[in-house]
């Protein structure tokens, strides 16, 4: 995949101060949506429509789209649950009769559950990411500065701490085939080691791991779940769904 090189026109000196002067300026531009809003509970075939309305309200601005892109405030639980959830819901619940119900936040130990119209439940389901969080941020912050990222590395900069950080210029991004398998192979694999360390905290409960390979065929889907390995002991059921296509896979 190729990237169009951007020119650097910020300093080690001034970015702290240009970046202060946004936020203070502009957060009047950021839409609000709050956990009660989030936690009212929608109908699973309506799900993804309703996820993907509410990203629609950072796609106004250039000031909101920077806020989603960077994961901020609530939008970070849109990105890394609701539509793993979402997406869940429109393969496993697209029929009538179930509902949603989502926790924002701490308030469970789990992230949300599917239940019928009449209250009873169904699942209790704890959502993660299979993404490389550190890298994710540096990539975010590029697409900030310069509209583009690359998609498999971590961008190049210089200073220590994000508030000094100077990004580099956008390069050539490519990845063989082969270690992009192994690569997101790893990621799913230590996501679900890292919610499965802490198994005495999801008693009953399915775990769903999101994951991004929009760009990958069914073979080369399967050859990356190929690689998953269980624990003993662990959670009632796993599926990892991609959150950029149609796929949802029972891994247990």
């Amino acid at each position: 995949m190729v990237f169009a090189p951007a020119s650097l026109i910020l300093t080690n000196y001034n970015l702290p101060i240009i970046r202060a002067l946004y936020l203070s300026r502009n957060m009047s531009l950021i839409p609000t949506i709050t956990n009660k809003e989030l936690a009212t509970p929608i109908k699973t075939k309506d799900a993804e429509v309703w996820v993907q309305s509410l990203l629609k309200r950072y796609h106004v601005t250039r000031e909101s789209r920077d806020f989603l892109i960077q994961r901020k405030g609530v939008t970070n639980e849109i990105i890394k649950e609701l539509i793993p959830l979402s997406k869940y819901c429109s393969r496993k619940y697209s029929c009538e009769g179930y509902l949603l119900k989502f926790y924002p936040g701490s308030e469970q130990s789990f992230d949300a559950e599917i239940i019928k119209d009449n209250g009873d439940l169904v699942e209790r389901i704890e959502v993660t990411l299979a993404i490389d969080g550190y890298q994710n941020s540096i990539q975010a912050e590029a697409l900030v500065e310069f509209g583009t990222a690359p998609m498999f590395r971590t961008p190049l900069y210089e200073g220590v701490g994000r508030k000094r950080r100077l990004l580099e210029n956008s390069e050539y991004d490519f990845i063989d085939n082969d270690e992009w398998i192994n690569k997101l192979a790893v990621l799913i694999q230590k996501s679900y080691n890292k919610k499965h360390g802490n198994i005495h905290k999801y008693p009953e409960t399915t775990l769903l791991i999101g994951v991004d390979i929009a760009l990958a065929s069914n073979g080369e889907a399967s050859q990356v779940l190929s690689c998953f390995t269980l624990s003993p002991n662990t959670f009632e059921k796993v599926y990892c769904v991609n959150i950029s296509g149609l796929q949802l896979w029972e891994l247990k």
